[in-house]
Parts: structure tokens; sequence; C-alpha cells
């Protein structure tokens, strides 16, 4: 039994191994001694898996490369040089597969050590999918101002659908890199930029990200500058540069200040199917009760006739009446998502009459008809308003074919038991349910940036899962 447990061939092995890699940083290449990688950590059981782990590299789509100069005086040619010998004969010849490439540089050097790395892989970049540029920060020293010139390395590279520039770590970044991606036509498709939790870009920086990348198909942002706001409260929309037309946009998630509204007088996107809008708020600052949803809502529904996917994460305290009215005329809502930050100080007044409004009602039409995915925190206005639109009465309301499917609730640590009727009840008529508890440790500072960064950088590392070729 175990002969035949140990001759399992290398297919198998990899969907067994499959669960444990999959969320992790993929193949790390650094030149540390000692390594976090799952697979260096599932290579050193035995030899056996040593040689399924390095010796195939079909296996894996996801290649980790760390930044390995922490001493200003290493020999940084020879340290690149090892890097990339021990890089390249595991990316695949162009057309084989497609792979993504993630670099993560804790260099305070101006960022020569990545573009270095950028330039010496060129010859392979053929075969690239998706890059991400990652900067770790792990000092109290503030990041100089430096240009990262990509175009060397991915200019030629036909297969690049997928770019993620970003910056992590809670450090006082004073300045953030110009990234030059001029020259690059329709690259790349997708693009995700987010930042520190101190540093962030501006509108002005997000305008210019979104021009340079006119056929972008996916955007992800995190931005946030309230200071121009400040300075200048009474904003003139008719005083702004002239709107521009992404025609391919269908996905944008933006984590946002009260900015997020002002970008709809910039760019017009026919084509968006699928947006996100993440509010920062800090419960001190006193901007947060100027914040007003309804006009951003507004202009989504004028620009974007056919938006079929919203997630809204922000404080409906502001919840007008005119909000939850522009809300209903979304009629082509397939899927819904509304989180807020504070649940245990509900109920909130605003966020009952926006429960009550989307529930069932025999007396009158049922507002967004195809809506058939909805995902909101748990109290007891949001779980009497999933029950409504998933009684089979309600199902005559919806628009033909459609039903409520699919429920998720997020349920703060202590809340769900009082809440598990309602979710048997959801079973019973036939609806799908997932459940997640989560923690939530107060206010919106830290909690409301900490959950936006978590789905900023899911984002950025959707693609990144290893897809396993199964046994015939």
């Amino acid at each position: 039994m175990v002969a035949s447990f140990t001759d399992l061939p290398p297919e198998l092995w990899a969907l067994i191994f499959h669960e444990y890699w999959s969320g992790s940083a993929g193949f790390v290449i650094d030149q540390s001694h000692t390594s976090d990688s799952v697979a260096a950590n599932i290579s050193g059981v035995c030899r056996k898996w040593r040689d399924i782990v390095l010796g195939m590299p079909t296996l894996w789509t996801l290649y980790t490369v760390r930044d390995p100069i922490s001493d200003p005086e290493s020999n940084r040619e020879e340290l690149l040089q090892s890097v990339v010998r021990r890089l390249v004969p595991l990316l695949p010849r162009a057309g084989s597969r497609e792979v993504s490439i993630r670099f993560e540089s804790l260099a305070q050097d101006e960022g020569g050590w990545m573009t270095g790395l950028l330039e010496l892989i060129s010859s392979r970049a053929e075969s690239l999918h998706a890059a991400s540029l990652i900067w770790v920060h792990t000092t109290d020293r503030p990041d100089p101002f430096f240009t990262l010139q990509t175009e060397p390395a991915f200019s030629e590279a036909p297969g690049l659908r997928r770019l993620t520039i970003g910056a992590t770590g809670a450090v006082n970044l004073l300045s953030w890199p110009y990234f030059s991606l001029s020259g690059w036509d329709s690259l790349p498709r997708c693009l995700t930029v987010f930042r520190s939790l101190e540093a962030w870009m501006g509108l002005d920086d997000c305008l210019r990200v979104l021009r340079e990348c006119p056929m972008i198909e996916e955007c992800a942002l995190a931005l946030v500058e309230a200071d121009s706001l400040f300075e200048n409260p009474s904003f003139d929309p008719t005083n702004i540069t002239p709107r521009m037309t992404l025609p391919n946009l269908h996905t944008l998630h933006l984590v946002f200040s009260e900015l997020y509204p002002y970008l709809w007088y910039h760019i017009t996107v026919p084509s968006l199917r699928t947006f996100s809008i993440s509010a920062i708020h800090s419960e001190h600052d006193a901007w947060v009760a100027r914040v007003n949803h309804a006009p951003f809502l507004a202009l989504l529904k004028r620009s974007n006739p056919l938006l079929t996917s919203l997630a809204l994460h922000f404080d409906f305290t502001d919840c007008s009446a005119e909000f939850i009215q522009i809300l209903g005329l979304l009629s082509t809502l397939e899927e819904l998502t509304m989180r807020f930050y504070i649940p245990h100080v509900a109920p909130f007044s605003e966020f009952r009459r926006l429960s009550e409004y989307l529930a069932y009602d025999p007396a009158r039409p049922l507002p967004l008809p195809r809506l058939h995915t909805l995902c909101v925190d748990v109290t007891d206005y949001t779980v009497a308003l999933v029950i409504s639109r998933s009684n089979p009465t309600a199902r005559a309301a919806h628009a033909p074919g459609v039903r409520l499917r699919d429920v998720t609730l997020y349920a703060p640590n202590g809340h769900l038991a009082p809440q598990w009727s309602a979710v048997e009840q959801l079973e019973a008529n036939g609806v799908h349910v997932r459940v997640e508890e989560v923690a939530y440790c107060g206010g919106y500072t830290g909690e409301g940036t900490i959950k936006s960064f978590t789905e900023m950088e899911r984002f950025s590392a959707s693609y990144a899962a290893p897809r396993i070729a199964r046994a015939s």
C-alpha cells in the first residue's frame, strides 16, 4: 500500500499540492538561505517531492522574485545574474503556456535592481502573461522619487495582459514612482495600481494612468487625495479637461475617498459591466458628513446603462432617499454587494430604508428584477431582505428565468448564531448560501483600509492560481 502511494504520478501529486500553493507566492526565487515559500517547504520533505516541485516547471504559472540586495556593498551584477540564471530556465517558450512574474523589491536604490532585472529577462518576455511590480517597504526611510523604465523588458511582450504596480507596507512614503507606460499601445489590458496605507495617488495620477492605457479592459486603482477638495470645495465640473473615452473597459475596482464621484466627470466608459467601490473614511475626518453618493450613482447610471455587477463598500449613514431611488433604476443589475464598516453600531436607519426598499413587496414592482446574487453584512434588515426576495411568491416578480440564487452573508464575530434559522430558510427556498465570519476592530480608519486593500490584492492576484494539467 505504501509503495502504491509513493508511486503516484506527478500529475496527481500536483493536484494534492495545489491547495497548498495556489494561494501562495508561487515559486519563490531569492538569494536567502531560508525561504517561506510553500514550494520550498514541500520540496524539503523528500527527494521525490523535491523532484516534482523543482523538476516540473509546467506546474507553475506564478514566479515571485524577491530583491536579494540588502547590503549596499554587495556585488549587484553578480546577484542579478544569479537570479536570472535560476529564473530564465523555468520560463516557457513562447506559446507553450502563460506565466506571471511578481517582483518584490526591498531596495532603496532608486529602483535600479528591478530595472536591471527587467532588462535581463527581456529575451524571454514573449512568454509573459502577467507581471507584478511590487515595492515591499520594510524601513522607516522614505522612498526617493524615481522613474522605472519598463519599456526595455515589456514593450516586446505581445502576450502581456495584466500588469500590477504597487507598494505595500505601513511606512512613511513621501512620493510615488512615476511609471511611464507610453509606447505600450493597447498593452496591458488589465492594470492594477495600489499603494501603501499612508501614500496614495491623486486624481491627476489616476487620469494619467488611464490616459496611457486607452484600450484597457480591466482596471483596479487605489487612490485617495482629499487636500485638493479642502482647498476648492466648490468644484465646478464645467472647468475640467475634456472627457476621455475608454471603450473596452468592462471591469473597474476603486479604493477611493470622496474623490470618486469626480472621476466620472473626466471619463466615459460605455462598456462597463462590473464596478466595485471601496470608500475610505475616517470617523475623525470632517469631510465624511459632506460625502454624497447620489450624484456619483446618477453619473454611473447615465454613463453605463448596461451595468450588471455593483459592489459598494462604504458607510451607509449618508444613504439618502435620492441614492435609494437611483439605485433602483439600475434595472440591469444582476449582482449587488453592500458592505459597511461598523455593523456593531447598527441599526442604521438609512441602511434599514435601503433594505426595505430592495425587499419584495407584493404591493409594488420589485426593484432590480434581474438580481440573482446578493452579498450583504448580517443585520436584521439585510436578513429580512434576502428572505423576502427568495420566497417562492417573489420569483414571479423577477425577470423571466431569474430568481435569487446566491447569497453571501458577512457576519461579525458572535452575530451569526441568531441567524442560523434564516440560513436554513434560505436553503429551503433553493438559495445557495455562503457565510463568512469577519472580525471588526471598530471605526473606519483601520478596518476600512485593511479590507479595501485585501480586495485590491485579491484583484491583482486573481490571475495567479496555477492551472494544473489533470491526469486523464
